[in-house]
């Protein structure tokens, strides 16, 4: 049998379940003289680079879209739902407009919160701990990516970026060389008097188009996870360490409370009951959290020291207006 009785479909189909590979010593050819695509020349006496990477490329994505998921699932089991239990209510319009039922949330989320003073430090940690999951995660799946393609991801982005700011005509695109278009396929089969042929044949990747776009956004995409994430647990680690630092933060979310009232809150808190109310603060109208703080401080005074404060009325300058006018409902 010729090599012309080779159906293509065979071919094909043979060349997409089998590693096709590329001549490494054949990159620097000049295509159209010296080698026919750039990666492709005789075989013998070259060491081949294999490439079979584009059968699991969907299967990859996929188990990439599953790990970067994973933190995020960690949290959701670890929460609960706690946070948005505890703020039910409290954050809706309504609640704003209808003082008594507020005022009455508000007392029993102060004295739950007083009740489970110094004990949130275990829910805060675990929420730093998935933190540290994603730096982990982003990492450890750069040097998936790396593995997966031949250890020629961690610099493909800059490499690409570089080449297409400066081609130059005797250089190979990384693209190319990392999601070649042309590759080789060795087929073997019996010749007319019984003995094996060897055919080499080439191979469009086309789908390498699609790819090395996928992975260059990837590769971009990873480097920005990565640094914003480490920006994340270096601002974490500065919150842990320094109680200035969360007494500002408070105060950026109970702008509307007193100096006093949130040195009293801040002098009774450790860092996990300090990030349970800044969080709790996220999920809330500022004038309904400071009516939250002042109440907890009355709640801390009364239950150590039997007195009830008298805390002044709240200021609302960027309260809503309908809240000003509550009494005529």
């Amino acid at each position: 049998m010729s090599y012309n009785a080779i159906a293509p479909a065979t071919l094909n189909m043979y060349c997409w379940i089998s590693s096709t590979f590329s001549i490494p010593v054949h990159w620097t050819g000049e295509v159209g003289k010296d080698v026919p695509h750039p990666g492709l020349g005789p075989t013998s006496d070259y060491d081949a680079h294999y490439h079979a990477y584009y059968q699991w490329v969907p299967f990859f994505l996929f188990l990439q879209a599953i790990l970067f998921y994973m933190p995020h699932y960690i949290w959701r089991l670890i929460d609960g739902g706690k946070m948005k239990s505890l703020v039910q209510g409290l954050n809706s319009t309504s609640m704003l407009l209808d003082t008594e039922a507020r005022k009455e949330k508000e007392k029993v989320l102060s004295k739950y919160f007083f009740q489970h003073l110094h004990l949130h430090n275990g829910w805060s940690f675990k929420f730093v701990f998935c933190e540290l999951l994603n730096l982990a995660n982003v990492i450890g799946n750069i040097y998936f990516t790396d593995k997966f393609l031949g250890y020629q991801f961690t610099d493909f982005g800059s490499r690409a970026v570089g080449y297409l700011r400066d081609p130059k005509l005797d250089a190979i695109s990384p693209l190319v060389k990392v999601f070649p278009r042309v590759t080789k396929c060795t087929f073997h089969m019996y010749g007319p008097s019984g003995t094996i042929e060897r055919h080499d044949t080439l191979c469009v990747l086309a789908l390498n188009i699609i790819n090395e776009k996928i992975f260059v956004f990837i590769w971009f995409w990873f480097v920005i996870l990565a640094v914003v994430t480490g920006l994340q647990i270096g601002y974490r680690a500065v919150t842990l360490w320094s109680p200035v630092l969360r007494v500002n933060m408070l105060r950026t979310q109970a702008r509307l409370n007193s100096q006093h009232e949130l040195d009293v809150v801040n002098r009774k808190c450790l860092f996990g009951d300090w990030f349970m109310l800044y969080n709790l603060g996220r999920n809330l109208n500022h004038f309904v959290f400071s009516e939250f703080i002042s109440d907890l401080v009355r709640v801390m005074d009364y239950e150590q020291n039997g007195n009830v404060m008298e805390m002044a009325p709240l200021s609302m300058p960027d309260a809503p207006a309908y809240v000003e006018k509550e009494k005529t409902y």
